[in-house]
């Protein structure tokens, strides 16, 4: 593997800059002072497998990112400035995965994929400061979006062309659930969604849950079987949807906590259990993790391997 890091006196790459290096893997500049990335700034470096980028960056110009020459799996840019995405900044072939920073306000429709080039599996949008998702959003590939803390509506179109199975708003601060926010075209997906933790003035439309097909359940964190009176219109009219209560997690002999992990659920996988003990169990090929001793419990989990994360949830 073939490094090249770059110091604090480059300040400005042009298009072409780094071509002709068809040999390195990684090009580091995380000491630069470099504030925009033009287009075809990248090309021809076959090799390329990973960037490192400044936290000066402020801007990804039209084609920045978007090569058929690379073979970038994963891109972290959550120590960046960036605050905006537009159309056609990123596109690569082998994209999977890709964080985004806090400075993010917002970004265009087709920001991320492009025509399509990117098979963007995971989007993780966690830190950014983004309050609204595009309308129309088209990452067809798109499997996992870990949603905004500032997160406040959901509306139509927001998951229109994605393949996700699960919308977890569980530390989101959605205020309003639209009428058809669930809605997709061509692949149909989504089967469940979790609603946030904090309920107060929530208000989900009556027709929410319409036009999404094989939406089986809704999860709640309140432990009330009760199904609250901002959901109930919403459920009378959907009345296939079930609304599951969170659960209360006793273990007594043997329970298992179940993880859908993209990636090896063996790599760089950490298990908590906020009561207290010490103990740490480990997930086995099935993602299934043994709880043994009597008690209750809140068990989380997460991934750091290279922008692989993991998706739970309880059964």
């Amino acid at each position: 593997m073939k490094e090249i890091k770059f110091p604090n006196t480059l300040t400005t790459v042009q298009a072409g800059s780094f071509s002709g290096l068809s040999t390195i893997s990684i090009l580091d500049l995380s000491n630069t002072n470099i504030s925009i990335l033009y287009g075809g700034t990248f090309s021809d470096c076959y090799a390329l497998e990973e960037i490192k980028f400044p936290n000066t960056l402020e801007e990804l110009a039209l084609g920045a990112l978007y090569s058929n020459d690379l073979k970038i799996t994963s891109i972290d840019l959550s120590n960046t400035k960036i605050k905006t995405l537009e159309n056609g900044c990123i596109g690569l072939p082998n994209l999977t995965s890709i964080k985004l920073p806090a400075t993010l306000e917002s970004f265009d429709n087709v920001a991320l994929d492009g025509t399509s080039v990117a098979p963007i599996e995971v989007l993780d949008l966690s830190s950014t400061n983004i309050k609204q998702l595009p309308q129309n959003f088209s990452m067809p590939s798109l499997k996992q979006i870990l949603l905004p803390k500032n997160l406040h509506q959901i509306v139509e179109g927001n998951f229109i062309n994605t393949n996700i199975e699960w919308i977890n708003l569980s530390d989101t601060n959605t205020k309003i659930i639209g009428e058809r926010s669930f809605r997709q075209m061509n692949s149909i997906t989504i089967s469940k969604v979790t609603l946030p933790k904090n309920t107060e003035d929530l208000q989900i439309h009556q027709k929410a849950f319409f036009e999404a097909s094989k939406l089986t359940h809704i999860y709640s964190w309140s432990q009330e079987k009760q199904i609250p009176s901002f959901l109930q219109d919403a459920l009378t009219i959907t009345p296939d949807i079930t609304y599951v209560p969170a659960p209360k997690l006793e273990a007594e002999n043997l329970y298992y906590y179940h993880a859908t992990i993209y990636g090896d659920p063996n790599t760089d996988v950490t298990v908590t259990i906020d009561n207290g003990t010490p103990s740490i169990m480990k997930f086995n090929d099935k993602g299934e993790l043994s709880l043994t001793k009597p008690g209750l419990y809140n068990v989380s989990s997460y991934t750091n391997d290279g922008g692989v994360y993991s998706t739970t949830s309880f059964t």
